[in-house]
């Protein structure tokens, strides 16, 4: 799947670069660039230009160069305001060219150094993906939850959502990844990873259709990669409420704040109650740091507790 920042970024350095220069070849902007760095008259004439030199070669994916760029511009002016945007490229050069490890410890800087920057939505996105990309799904769970939690007008979230099913999906929570699928076709249906989920179900279905009308065809083996199991599950819950209306109050409010929510019902001597709850977590650990996270970003203070389907 592409990744949401990444092409994001590309499209905003086209625009920065050439769109007032019609006509202009990469080649021709790159050496001028490098005129302007070399012939500078002040310092911010200077940094301004290599980081565009630095965006430019990203862009033409020399990403080791496009480093040594942003490396340069972190090293010469380091007092700059513009210093948070030079590491986030040099994360961004680093996952490009496949070195995640690389990426994740710029990030990791990035967001104990970095805390106010604007682009920390896109900062933990990128460890979060880097840390995808390692295979280490559920570290990177918790940081798209985070991301979920703390940064809920992303302009990424819906890639966000995808990763979190995806990795969902990875740890055998195969039912929730399919109602974080949901979500997304509900709540994103213009974005890119609802149009990928739609071609995926139309594909899925025609495979189906082909094998009904195929009865002879032999079944293939596909190797399945084994879930990973866990004895028990948790949740959060927010309330129990004897008021069904109070109760969907709730979980829209929770909802319109991109927060998984839902509503579980239950009887006790002869009395109905509406449990607003959150998530299904593979274990405490990971329940307890999304309460924590969820308790920060909405004032609500609820409790960890076993999941159940009744």
């Amino acid at each position: 799947m592409k990744h949401s920042y990444k092409i994001m970024s590309v499209v905003i350095v086209y625009l920065i670069l050439f769109g007032s220069h019609g006509g202009i070849t990469s080649d021709t902007m790159e050496k001028e660039l490098t005129d302007k760095i070399n012939n500078a008259a002040s310092s911010v004439i200077a940094e301004n230009n290599l980081l565009d030199l630095g965006k430019l070669l990203y862009l033409r994916k020399r990403f080791d160069d496009a480093f040594q760029s942003f490396y340069r511009f972190v090293r010469n002016y380091d007092k700059s305001s513009k210093v948070s945007e030079a590491y986030y490229w040099m994360a961004l050069c680093r996952y490009a060219s496949g070195d995640f490890s690389e990426s994740i410890k710029y990030t990791k800087y990035l967001m104990d150094v970095y805390i106010t920057s604007p682009l920390l939505a896109d900062i933990k996105t990128l460890n979060a993906d880097s840390l995808y990309a390692l295979g280490n799904f559920k570290e990177a769970r918790l940081m798209y939850h985070d991301i979920i939690v703390y940064h809920s007008e992303s302009a990424l979230l819906s890639h966000v959502y995808m990763k979190f099913a995806e990795c969902d999906e990875r740890l055998g929570l195969s039912t929730e990844a399919k109602e974080f699928c949901d979500f997304i076709q509900k709540h994103f249906p213009d974005s890119y990873e609802s149009k990928t989920l739609i071609k995926r179900n139309e594909g899925m279905d025609d495979k189906s259709n082909s094998s009904a009308k195929d009865d002879t065809k032999p079944e293939e083996t596909i190797p399945k990669t084994k879930p990973i199991e866990y004895a028990t599950y948790y949740t959060i819950q927010i309330i129990a409420l004897s008021d069904i209306d109070k109760a969907k109050s709730l979980q829209m409010e929770l909802s319109n704040k991109k927060i998984p929510v839902y509503i579980l019902t239950s009887t006790i001597n002869d009395k109905t109650l509406y449990r607003v709850r959150i998530g299904k977590y593979p274990d405490k650990e990971t329940a307890l740091l999304a309460l924590e996270t969820i308790a920060n970003k909405t004032g609500y203070q609820g409790y960890v507790t076993v999941y159940t389907s009744n």
